[in-house]
């Protein structure tokens, strides 16, 4: 077959990191420095129009709109499940703080936090889409630095993030979680109920009640 280059002029030199295909097959992101070298954005191109369009917008100085993670990884890059939006993690905004972000893939409007206004030094470590692609979840410090809790908003960044891992002990976090099939309910890894205790917990996606 032909070969194609979607990733669009690189200055300098810029490399891509990785690249995740949209779920349809028909578009790419990917994340680069293509403009200034050191500087990650996040990119999309159309397999059938490769003209890259830049989703993560204006990029404060020091940071960058994407965070490679170790060896290139873009684990921290998704797909919604529909395919018309893009999360990633970056300091693109605040330099040093790790937000979670989220635009539209056509590149039509800013990147939204659904995470809220971050506090200086509150990063979100992960997050995943939930499986109708209207909210997602995340494991942030937003309430107490150095604490991850587990939170859930709305994936335009309307109204503010809900906390669902519960009451915690000092310096318990929420390591690892994962959606239920139908998006109702929220598994998590936890030492919640204490430093050097991991368990594992259920958690409504939507409600106020401890796990």
């Amino acid at each position: 077959g032909t070969l194609q280059k979607l990733s669009g002029t690189m200055a300098g030199t810029g490399v891509v990191l990785g690249s995740k295909w949209s779920p349809d097959g028909e578009r790419v992101a990917y994340v680069a420095d293509a403009a200034t070298s050191g500087l990650f954005e996040v990119f999309v191109s159309t397999r059938t129009s490769p003209s890259p369009v830049k989703l993560s917008g204006t990029t404060v100085s020091g940071g960058s709109a994407a965070l490679p993670g170790a060896n290139g990884s873009l684990a921290d890059l998704a797909w919604s499940p529909d395919g018309e939006h893009l999360a990633w993690l970056g300091d693109g905004r605040i330099d040093g703080t790790v937000e979670l972000l989220v635009a539209p893939t056509d590149g039509s409007t800013a990147p939204v936090a659904p995470a809220g206004t971050a506090q200086t030094g509150a990063d979100v470590a992960t997050f995943a889409w939930a499986p109708d692609g209207q909210s997602l979840a995340w494991a942030g410090d937003r309430n107490q630095d150095g604490v991850y809790e587990l939170f859930v908003g709305a994936a335009d960044g309307t109204g503010q993030p809900v906390v669902r891992s519960g009451a915690q002990v000092a310096n318990a976090d929420v390591l690892r979680f994962s959606w239920s099939p139908d998006g109702s309910r929220l598994a998590f890894v936890s030492a919640r109920r204490s430093p050097t205790l991991l368990e594992v917990y259920v958690a409504d996606a939507i409600g106020t009640t401890d796990p």
